[in-house]
Order: structure tokens, then C-alpha cells, then sequence
């Protein structure tokens, strides 16, 4: 499910008034994690897999308009095993999350009038 900004998103996605923006994108995005587990991922380590994000990343930036999507997927399945590989190395990923957003939110980088329900992130 796409889910819209704001409070009529939260709710539609099942989400309180109350819950963070990073619970908001969790929840909402939930499917985006749900990637199958790769062959040997239990060996994977975050800097392998940042060095195999930035390789993803480099292909979309090149691709064809034909493959193009292809290719944003590519992005998004490496960054789903990120945050897998992420945690089981122990970090937060909720935390890590939230001080970006906060560090983001000091220097001033958010349209806070589109954000306002947001801010408990």
C-alpha cells in the first residue's frame, strides 16, 4: 500500500497520531524490507554491502530508460539487505534514522509546513 502524508496516512496505514515519522516510513513501506534472504547474506558486512549499494547506485545512474526501473529496484534491494545486514551487526536502525532526520531538521533541509504532523521522528 502507497501510503499519502500526513495524518490521513498514518491512518490509513493503521498508524496513531502519536507513533514517529520513522514508524510512519517503516510501517507504511513495511514491503520494501521483505526481500528474500540472499545466498550467504549471514556473511555480508555493512561496509560490503554500502561498497554494493554504491555499485547499484552507479548502474542506475547510467541505465537506459529501458532499464532504468530495473535498476532503481536493484537500488532498493540492496538498501533492504542494508538494514538487514544493519542489524544484525547491532546497529539501531530506528536510531540512526532518527538522528538523520533530526541533523536534517537543524539544518534546515525539511519543509516543515509539509511536515508538521512529523515532527516526533
Amino acid at each position: 500500500m502507497d501510503c499519502m502524508s500526513g495524518l490521513v496516512a498514518k491512518r490509513a496505514c493503521g498508524i496513531r497520531e502519536s507513533e514517529s515519522t520513522v514508524f510512519t516510513i517503516v510501517k507504511c513501506n513495511r514491503n520494501i524490507c521483505n526481500v528474500p534472504k540472499m545466498k550467504g547474506e549471514e556473511m555480508f558486512t555493512v561496509t560490503k554491502q554500502l561498497m554494493k549499494l554504491r555499485d547499484e547506485i552507479d548502474e542506475a545512474i547510467q541505465a537506459s530508460k529501458e532499464t532504468y526501473i530495473e535498476e532503481i529496484g536493484d537500488v532498493l534491494h540492496a538498501s533492504a539487505v542494508l538494514v538487514r545486514v544493519a542489524k544484525r551487526e547491532g546497529i539501531n536502525v530506528d536510531t540512526a534514522i532518527a538522528r538523520v532526520v533530526e541533523k536534517n531538521r537543524r539544518r534546515g533541509y525539511y519543509d516543515e509546513a509539509d511536515n508538521s504532523e512529523n515532527k516526533g521522528a
